[in-house]
């Protein structure tokens, strides 16, 4: 049964059509390939674009907050701190090492 089915298709297909027919499947898949590579590429590039944009805003929103951090900060005093409630601490820190600090 498979000998004879071999025999009918090489006898329907040469081996010519068939390096040609393979020769044009590889060529199609390429130019597929191609393309969808080229696309990824594009969608790639326009991500690192919009992600740069973001950096770039965030930063500035972090130099604006640092900046407002250090002008509200130089005007806090102890004697400001001790009106608004704040008292020393006598407790002492215990570090995730176990030591005890002072």
């Amino acid at each position: 049964m498979t000998n004879n089915l071999s025999k009918t298709f090489s006898k329907t297909y040469s081996t010519r059509e068939w390096q040609t027919v393979a020769i044009f499947g590889l060529i199609a898949l390429s130019i597929v390939g191609y393309i969808f590579l080229v696309n990824l590429v594009v969608f790639h590039s326009v991500g690192k674009d919009k992600l740069a944009r973001e950096i770039s805003n965030l930063a500035d929103e972090v130099t604006t907050l640092e900046t407002t951090l250090m002008a509200e900060s130089s005007r806090i005093t102890l004697d400001l701190a001790y009106a608004k409630g704040f008292h020393d601490s006598d407790a002492i820190l215990v570090s995730w090492r176990g030591y005890a600090q002072e």
